[in-house]
C-alpha cells in the first residue's frame, strides 16, 4: 500500500492509496496455486478521513497514481466547500489505527477476541 499526497477538504484528509487486486482471469495462467486463473495488479482509489478518525473509500477505482491523486485533489476541493460525503461514493473502512474513532469503536477489542476465538 503506497500512500500519495495529502490533501485537505476542510475538516478531512484526502489521500490516493493502492492495493493488489484481482484485475483480470485468463484460464491460461490457471495452475495448482492459481486455479481460476487470477490475474493482479495494482488498484488505486481514495481514502477520506475526519479529524476523529473515521475513514471511507471511494467506490471507483483507478488505473494509475495520477488519476487518483488528480481525483483526490478534486475531492478535497469538494469536501473543503461541501463539507459531506455523498454515501453513492463512498464506503466506510475500519477507522485509522489508534484514533478515537478507533478507541471508540471498541476495534482493538474486536480482534483481540477473534484471535482468541482463531486459537482455540
Amino acid at each position: 500500500m503506497l500512500d500519495m499526497n495529502t490533501y485537505y477538504g476542510g475538516p478531512f484528509k484526502v489521500h490516493a492509496r493502492s492495493d493488489l487486486a484481482i484485475i483480470g482471469r485468463d484460464a491460461e495462467y490457471a495452475d495448482m496455486d492459481n486455479p481460476n486463473g487470477n490475474i493482479y495488479g495494482e488498484v488505486w482509489y481514495i481514502i477520506v478521513e475526519n479529524g476523529f478518525g473515521r475513514r471511507w473509500r471511494s467506490y471507483r477505482q483507478f488505473e494509475s497514481q495520477i488519476q487518483a491523486d488528480h481525483d483526490a485533489s478534486v475531492a478535497a476541493d469538494f469536501l473543503a466547500n461541501e463539507k459531506r460525503l455523498n454515501p453513492d461514493n463512498w464506503f466506510e473502512i475500519d477507522p485509522c489505527y489508534g484514533s478515537r474513532a478507533y478507541e471508540a469503536m471498541g476495534i482493538e477489542t474486536q480482534r483481540a477476541e477473534e484471535e482468541r476465538r482463531e486459537v482455540r
